[in-house]
């Protein structure tokens, strides 16, 4: 039979683990709350007007991400563009958005996003990691730009 000092002693080291388990997943738990979207431009679709890229390119040659923030940090958005096959973007750019149109629980989402000086149209169509741009002549109009080319 167990004393009670042996009791008492395994629940005081339970509790322990318990608390440490707690304080090693806080910081982890705490950082999903303001973490990232990280949304990839869809194969089908065209390049953003953001990067100015050489006249041969093709599509074919380029992944595009989208990393966005949480909604009360939009202006920290940053776009990467990779030359495909390759780890490291040659080219990052961080900007500002607004929603033009939609929201997340009723896509399609269309949101406004300025880099550089030059802004342009993601369509988020499902909530999926994929994100399109958008020549939408009335969805450009509602963001402000030209619906004839791209500002």
């Amino acid at each position: 039979m167990r004393s009670r000092a042996s009791v008492v002693a395994r629940k005081v080291t339970r509790l322990k683990i318990r608390r440490l388990a707690v304080l090693a997943l806080a910081p982890i738990l705490i950082a999903g709350c303001v973490s990232e979207t990280k949304f990839t431009l869809a194969s089908e679709s065209r390049l953003p007007y953001w990067f100015p890229l050489p006249e041969e390119s093709r599509r074919g040659d380029f992944k595009v991400t989208l990393e966005a923030t949480a909604a009360d940090r939009e202006d920290e958005s940053v776009v990467k563009i990779y030359k495909r096959g390759s780890l490291f973007s040659f080219a990052q750019i961080t900007g500002s958005s607004w929603v033009v149109m939609g929201s997340p629980e009723n896509p399609p989402v269309y949101v406004a996003y300025t880099f550089n000086g030059v802004t342009d149209i993601v369509e988020h169509r499902r909530n999926k990691p994929v994100f399109y741009m958008s020549d939408d002549p009335k969805i450009r109009e509602l963001g402000g730009l030209d619906v004839r080319s791209h500002d």
